[in-house]
């Protein structure tokens, strides 16, 4: 930490060391910082119209290129890269009334990474016990894993600054596979009316449109296949920003559709997957 002369700011370099140290400042530290300050993930913050204009508060832990761009004050130190940078490898998804083990590929020190959906659970008939979540111990090859770094990812407030944008997971001729962010623009002409939108060929997620969150989607389970988008979330005149967490695989070429009536009651069969 340097400490400040007269009439100058203070300035703080974050080290953050090991995968422990490393995991939790990108995750929880710099997101944090970045979401309290509205620093896009390239580094703009448009509401700081000139550079070192307006509030300069977060150059306490931003440094301010001549570019306008916004790079975090620290240090990032581990023996293993994949663990600093964004090499990641999607290996697969878990259910409990599904899949229950997975063949797990990588090296020795890799950091695995378990991504936990927030369900809701049944409260009423047979099924009353329905718990979700992880529900027992983690084991790689009998080995019980243990020391996790766990930490709430608050999607609502992220959307809302545009954050966070992840880069596209690696495409196969069937479709990206693995969580990730889609996110787009698409224009109103006329009216805002009410509208429902369809997904074809994802798999399972969220969405938001203006950082309003319409719920979850999940056509292969139904029985409703559209989310209703209520006119009074829709701007006119102006670009509406598209939100997407999917979380299993989207499309080779994702797109929605918006329609004039919902599809409801209805559960895609197998055989319908591919042709949706």
């Amino acid at each position: 930490m340097a400490g400040p002369r007269e009439g100058r700011q203070r300035e703080c370099i974050s080290v953050h060391v090991g995968q422990a140290g490393v995991q939790m400042g990108k995750h929880v530290c710099w997101e944090l910082y970045c979401l309290e300050h509205g620093i896009q993930p390239d580094g703009q913050m448009p509401s700081d119209k000139t550079i070192g204009g307006g509030d300069d508060s977060f150059t306490t832990f931003f440094c301010e290129t001549g570019a306008g761009k916004h790079v975090p004050r620290a240090i990032f130190v581990d023996l293993e890269p994949t663990v600093i940078g964004e090499c990641w490898e999607y290996q697969g998804t878990l259910e409990r009334d599904g899949q229950t083990t997975l063949r797990v590929t990588g090296r020795a020190g890799d950091a695995l990474d378990v991504l936990l959906e927030n369900m809701g659970r049944l409260s009423f008939g047979a099924n009353f016990s329905d718990f979700k979540g992880l529900l027992g111990n983690l084991s790689l090859d009998s080995s019980l894993l243990s020391n996790w770094l766990i930490y709430p990812l608050a999607i609502d407030a992220a959307v809302q600054q545009g954050w966070p944008h992840a880069a596209r997971p690696q495409s196969s001729g069937r479709g990206r596979s693995g969580p990730a962010f889609y996110t787009g623009t698409f224009e109103t002409p006329g009216i805002a009316w009410d509208t429902f939108v369809k997904f074809p060929g994802w798999s399972k997620g969220q969405l938001w449109i203006n950082g309003f969150n319409l719920g979850r989607y999940w056509p292969r389970r139904g029985p409703q296949q559209t989310l209703f988008v209520p006119g009074s979330v829709l701007r006119v005149g102006c670009p509406n920003n598209i939100t997407v967490l999917e979380l299993e695989g989207a499309p080779p070429t994702p797109f929605l559709l918006f329609l004039d009536q919902p599809l409801l009651n209805r559960t895609l069969s197998p055989s319908t997957w591919t042709a949706e």
